[in-house]
């Protein structure tokens, strides 16, 4: 509730129960992320011009912390 906009303790209780499922899907570990969901989202950015210029998506994030926790794979 320190960082809260509103302190609403009710109404911050329900945003994170509504965005439990995009936070833990069941499909893999919290905070994995995979290659081809930051491939699709580049694309996107990129034709519709939000991106200015071509890069290496595997650039952009690391998975070393999660595959210290995890282990390589979820």
């Amino acid at each position: 509730m320190s960082y809260a906009d509103v302190k609403d303790l009710e109404l911050q209780q329900n945003m994170i129960e509504a965005s439990l499922p995009l936070i833990y899907t069941g499909e893999d570990e919290i905070g994995w992320m995979k290659n081809s969901v930051w491939q699709g989202m580049y694309h996107i950015l990129f034709e519709q011009g939000l991106l200015e210029k071509e890069f290496n998506i595997k650039e952009a994030y690391t998975m070393q912390f999660l595959e210290l926790i995890y282990g390589d794979s979820p």
